[in-house]
């Protein structure tokens, strides 16, 4: 999955990765939460937001897989 995608993901790239619309990834620039969690770090090049493709995926990951509803913390 993430050899197919370039190094430095736009914002439409990021969100279609993550299941998200753009704009949720906008807001949480700014609130910081995506999803009710911290959000993943993103850089700035000039006026351009990228994500880091390996940030994104580790964020991800960041999550555990649940069985079932009653393991979710």
């Amino acid at each position: 999955m993430n050899e197919q995608l370039p190094p430095l993901l736009t914002n439409l790239e990021a969100a279609t990765l993550l299941g998200y619309a753009p704009r949720s990834l906008e807001s949480a620039r700014t609130s910081g939460l995506l999803g009710g969690v911290p959000a993943p770090k993103f850089i700035k090049i000039g006026r351009s937001v990228r994500y880091k493709r390996d940030t994104v995926i580790e964020w991800v990951n960041s999550f555990g897989e649940q069985q079932n509803t009653s393991q979710a913390s």
